[in-house]
């Protein structure tokens, strides 16, 4: 995952503290932003100060991210929002069958309220047009599930065999689905209708993540291995170019009007700023943290309704980055949990929501893991969301 294309991430916390293992989703209301005391300027913002509330990590850095939380599931690591912004739907990636989920959050109570198990995930989410269906990618179970959604519930309502390790996936005008075969260096065009993939289309190594135009025209994927983004047609079901990013892109986020296609490199501390109708990348954003030579690690980005701001989850810095897109500098940091995944934006309830994979803080790890064993008990942990 996140800096390895075949990484896996077994992430450990005691579930007797009360704010171990976490999915951190800070929500928030972005008129507020420059006068919330939890938001540093660029240049005031500091990684290891001391924090006046807040977890200590390993590394000795403090952090004391905006917010209260919400116990969810096991390394989240992805978010999608229902079409009425009511419900966030995460998916939990940990390391054991017994720990990946799929966790339904209610936005406007902040409460989580519901979540399904499944066999193995991987980054992929998404609703259907009505909301009453969530897709959601298998990974190493070389599928995508299905569920029916009704009033926070999920109930299992299917699955579509899809090989090479189903990744990221976008949801197309005509309710077929764009899924990045990881391992298969292809995207499938799946119908969930018929349960069937209607065709495969070749783009660059190892796809990770998929946007689609709001005219449903263009395809673009995030190519670990390549360095790059596939521009693909999917009316011909072909490949139209590739554009060279930075170091293993992940996340992407289209401009309202389609203009801007934005691309997390995670392994180049900065993002792609893509002119889609040129094909070309037209500038980079630095996101080094205070000059230092990496370790930023952007992951996750989302818009402002009026595109005037762009968020960035900083994995490496523990905290959002919050750039002002016409001058491509960093106004501000909204402080997160520790390795924050991926970060939306709520434009109908007004909110802001980080996804922090690894939780806030560490504590006594007493079920393991123990040399010459097998697998700790992974019930001794749990994760939880924060909102502001």
């Amino acid at each position: 995952m996140k800096g390895s294309v075949n990484g896996v991430y077994c992430l450990r916390r005691r579930a007797g503290r009360a704010l171990a293992r976490t999915l951190a989703a800070g929500l928030l209301a972005a008129n507020m932003f420059a006068a919330l005391p939890a938001a540093a300027s660029a240049d005031g913002y500091d990684l290891s100060a001391p924090a006046a509330v807040g977890k200590v990590l390993p590394n000795d850095w403090h952090i004391s991210p905006a917010g209260s939380q919400v116990t969810l599931g096991n390394l989240p690591t992805n978010g999608v929002l229902s079409p009425d912004g009511r419900y966030l739907a995460v998916t939990n990636n940990g390391c054991t069958t017994k720990t990946e989920e799929v966790s339904i959050v209610d936005l406007k109570t902040g409460a989580k309220v519901s979540s399904a198990q499944v066999n193995s995930s991987f980054i992929g989410l998404a609703f259907n047009k009505t909301g009453d269906r969530l897709y959601v990618s298998g990974g190493n179970d070389g599928k995508i599930y299905i569920f029916s959604f009704q009033g926070g519930t999920l109930t299992t309502a299917g699955a579509v065999p899809v090989p090479n390790y189903p990744a990221g996936l976008a949801l197309l005008p005509d309710g077929k689905l764009a899924v990045a075969e990881n391992m298969g260096d292809k995207i499938a065009l799946v119908d969930p209708g018929a349960g069937k993939i209607t065709a495969e289309i070749p783009v660059g190594r190892y796809p990770y993540q998929v946007t689609v135009s709001r005219d449903g025209k263009v395809i673009y994927v995030s190519n670990w291995g390549s360095g790059s983004v596939s521009v693909v047609d999917p009316a011909k079901k072909t490949e139209s170019r590739q554009i060279a990013t930075g170091k293993l892109p992940e996340a992407l986020v289209l401009s309202a009007d389609g203009g801007r296609l934005y691309v997390a490199n995670t392994n180049s501390d900065n993002v792609s700023v893509i002119d889609p109708a040129a094909g070309k990348v037209v500038r980079s954003i630095d996101l080094h943290f205070k000059g230092l030579p990496a370790g930023a690690a952007p992951t996750g980005l989302a818009l402002s309704p009026d595109g005037g701001r762009l968020y960035v989850s900083l994995a490496g810095a523990n905290a959002d980055a919050v750039v002002d897109p016409a001058s491509g500098k960093v106004a501000g940091y909204i402080p997160a949990g520790w390795y924050p995944t991926g970060v939306l934006y709520n434009a109908v309830l007004n909110q802001v929501i980080t996804l922090n994979g690894k939780g806030l803080g560490t504590g006594p790890n007493p079920d393991g893991p123990k040399p010459g064993t097998n697998a700790p008990n992974q019930s001794q942990y749990d994760y939880n969301m924060i909102t502001i």
